[in-house]
């Protein structure tokens, strides 16, 4: 028989240690159900320290909130459509302080609750969201690693979906880099805004042609924050269009999908202009053989005859 699925599990390498939970079901072989609308795992860590935290959870009912939060500060939450109900991942950095640690997790619709029909009729118990995935894994910098809420994989891997609060990459702090992007859009005249540490810094215009949008721009220097990284934040918006129920209708290629997916991103890949600069260390003998083809071509056609 199959070991169940921890939840939360926590890699060795963090050496954390766990104080208590509440707000769980027992554990199954797929993961945990939440009971009620709140739960709590509190740990403690040797250290500050940066971690990866990745979830996957299931929420059974259309509209359902759900938020995640470490010691008060909030992670993500969820924006629900009416007629959204389903799956959700995501993957993101979070800072453990030295000591006592507290992941609180909270929604606003369970199996008893008594606003909505059970959705579970045979079950006795107040379920309320599954979750097959909680883990706090040791961080490692990658620079083309994207972060955030992706409400969907029907396009994987192709493309990785965002929703409302878009998708981030973490980065040091070298000069004269670029950022490599290809965008696909899920609405028509969306547009789309790059911020770096919270400064925007770059936009693609509503106006701009096409649904996939693919291009580079230069990340202006800037100082490094006190953690030590840049966060670049890429999300979209269409303007005139405020709200969901506003929105007009997904482009074909992705009217299936989930309405909590805002757009799609199939490449956010830092570059630095050495590598940049490498492109173009044959170009000069390219254009010297060119020139030589020319010449013999030339000669061979208009040779003059004797």
């Amino acid at each position: 028989m199959a070991d169940n699925i921890a939840v939360p599990h926590f890699e060795s390498g963090l050496h954390l240690t766990k104080v208590a939970e509440a707000g769980f079901r027992d554990a199954e072989p797929w993961g945990r159900w939440l009971l009620g609308q709140q739960a709590t795992i509190t740990f403690d860590s040797p250290e500050e320290q940066r971690a990866e935290l990745n979830i996957s959870l299931f929420l059974p009912y259309k509209s359902q909130d759900f938020s995640l939060n470490l010691n008060g500060t909030a992670i993500f939450s969820t924006e629900r459509s009416p007629e959204s109900v389903g799956r959700q991942n995501g993957k993101f950095v979070v800072t453990l302080t030295k000591g006592r640690n507290t992941l609180a997790i909270t929604t606003d619709k369970s199996n008893l609750e008594g606003t909505d029909p059970p959705f579970a009729e045979n079950d006795q118990s107040d379920i309320s969201v599954a979750i097959d995935e909680l883990a706090l894994a040791v961080f490692q910098q990658r620079d083309s690693q994207i972060y955030g809420l992706r409400p969907s994989t029907l396009l994987a891997p192709r493309y990785t979906s965002a929703g409302q609060q878009g998708l981030e990459m973490l980065f040091g702090g070298e000069s004269g880099q670029f950022i490599n992007y290809s965008l696909l859009r899920r609405f028509k005249h969306q547009a789309f805004d790059f911020c770096l540490d919270g400064q925007r810094i770059y936009t693609l215009d509503a106006g701009l042609p096409g649904h996939l949008l693919t291009g580079r721009f230069p990340i202006p220097s800037t100082p490094l924050p006190s953690s030590g990284l840049h966060v670049l934040r890429v999300s979209a918006h269409t303007p005139g269009q405020q709200r969901s129920d506003m929105r007009s209708p997904p482009i074909s290629t992705t009217i299936e999908d989930s309405p909590d997916v805002r757009f799609y991103v199939q490449k956010l890949q830092l570059q630095s202009s050495s590598v940049l600069s490498g492109d173009l260390t044959f170009l000069p003998s390219i254009v010297l053989l060119t020139a030589l083809l020319v010449v013999l071509l030339w000669r061979l056609l208009f040779k003059p005859r004797r």
